[in-house]
């Protein structure tokens, strides 16, 4: 019965602004939602506004599907049990279905259409079981790929659907974006949710960024011991100040919401605040270790490694060289054309970026591999080239020092790569440092004593 109120309640939301509800004196009992919202405002064609007695969250108009939205995917104040029974309500909703059915028509008006020489091979009817299997599809393929909701009304995207299936209805773009993904969203809630209550051994990743805006963004990952990687939440932390504090009750927040019992290490940058937020949450929870980020951990010996005179210099004239044959188009066309003629393999110039991990090894990698390129533009179109970029290009002592710095780099970043794996264990991370340390002392390793004493200086400090 209740199931039956809650479908005339759906239908009644959809139609109720186009077709106004007459004022009625009584009414049917209210969805069982409600108990979770204060209604206020007038009655409205049929509808009272809501405000959600968790989170403030409001509407003028109350419409249950979308209150039942809500309460199961957005309200962060709702109770763990009454959050599961909406996100199943949403999972059992029958709207992944076309929502525009032909319009009603008096028998008598309605003329039979000639068939279509198609209809004598091609179906002019579906099966639900395989309407409902290609929304699903759909609906992930827009959502996993990045595909805007407003393709769906492009008129060649409909031509190619009916190409593949011409009795397949395609829905309109506000039905696709709100219902179809709401329901989408909420299967994909539960099974993270049933897994993550039978899982153990839970490792809470954290990771910060700036957004495109400058927001202070931060997500937490839930990563099972089977390699499972999702993810729990993603917050805006733009107004608050990221102390140990904050961030400790945060991470909490997360741990206590799936459960303190199920993990097992909490696992984040080396910024001191991270270490001192870990620290205050094993105090609380012994159990759950505080663990770095082994590959961002690499990552700063890099950095540091960058930051020696010998290494800015060298990075620099690289730079100096790719910037120049990035923005001249007749110097970049001619050296495109001699990597082609000596078949060099790998691609151009590479530039270097300071965030990206591995990025000084490619630039690096880039200037060695197109030495000979380089050296045919210069010899053949010295015109081309500016006075610096022909310095750089004919001191032979520059390219040696690009081998030098490579010798460094290319050992931390097989490092790096090797971590990157999913299957990467604590085990792993030990033995790939264990190499680091050799290579980085042997004698033979570098040429340049007081360079290959720096190195080892930084990689004591990081490991002290």
């Amino acid at each position: 019965m209740e199931d039956n109120t809650y479908q005339e309640d759906y239908q009644e939301d959809l139609l109720s602004d186009i077709f106004p509800l007459r004022e009625q004196t009584t009414g049917r009992k209210k969805s069982h939602v409600w108990n979770y919202y204060e209604s206020y405002g007038e009655r409205k064609h049929g509808h009272v506004g809501c405000i959600c007695q968790g989170c403030g969250w409001k509407r003028a108009v109350g419409k249950v599907y979308e209150m039942v939205d809500h309460l199961a995917l957005s309200c962060q104040k709702v109770s763990a049990e009454t959050k599961q029974i909406f996100l199943q309500e949403v999972r059992d909703r029958n709207t992944l279905k076309s929502n525009h059915p032909p319009p009603i028509s008096n028998s008598s008006t309605i003329m039979k259409k000639q068939k279509k020489i198609t209809a004598s091979f091609e179906s002019i009817e579906i099966e639900k079981s395989k309407v409902e299997r290609i929304n699903h599809a759909l609906t992930r393929l827009f959502v996993c790929c990045g595909i805007p909701f407003s393709i769906v009304s492009n008129p060649f995207f409909i031509d190619f659907v009916k190409s593949l299936c011409p009795a397949y209805e395609l829905p309109n773009r506000i039905t696709f974006a709100g219902s179809w993904v709401n329901q989408e969203l909420a299967t994909v809630t539960t099974i993270i949710y049933d897994e993550t209550q039978s899982s153990t051994n839970i490792t809470l990743g954290i990771d910060g960024w700036a957004g495109p805006n400058g927001q202070s963004i931060y997500a937490f990952i839930l990563i099972l011991p089977s390699g499972k990687e999702y993810i729990h939440s993603l917050k805006d932390f733009s107004l608050y100040s990221h102390t140990a504090d904050f961030m400790s009750t945060e991470i909490l927040k997360v741990i206590e919401d799936v459960g303190y019992t199920r993990f097992s290490s909490v696992v984040s940058d080396n910024a001191s605040t991270m270490v001192a937020a870990k620290k205050l949450v094993n105090e609380k929870y012994p159990h759950i270790l505080p663990v770095r980020c082994i590959a961002h951990h690499v990552n700063l010996l890099t950095t540091d490694i960058m930051k020696h005179e010998f290494s800015k210099c060298t990075i620099s004239k690289c730079m100096t060289i790719i910037k120049y044959f990035k923005r001249s188009y007749k110097s970049g066309a001619l050296l495109s054309e001699e990597i082609k003629n000596n078949f060099i393999e790998g691609g151009g110039l590479k530039g270097y970026c300071v965030t990206r991990w591995t990025t000084s090894f490619e630039c690096l990698q880039s200037i060695l591999r197109c030495e000979k390129a380089l050296h045919n533009v210069f010899e053949k179109n010295p015109d081309t080239l500016s006075t610096e970029v022909k310095e750089i290009i004919r001191n032979r002592i520059f390219f040696q020092d690009v081998e030098e710095l490579i010798k460094v780099i290319q050992p931390i970043k097989d490092v790096l790569t090797s971590l990157e794996y999913k299957s990467t264990t604590l085990c792993d991370c030990f033995i790939q440092l264990v190499k680091l340390a050799i290579i980085i002392k042997s004698p033979s390793m570098l040429t340049n004593t007081e360079f290959r004493s720096f190195c080892l200086e930084k990689f004591n400090i990081r490991w002290s």
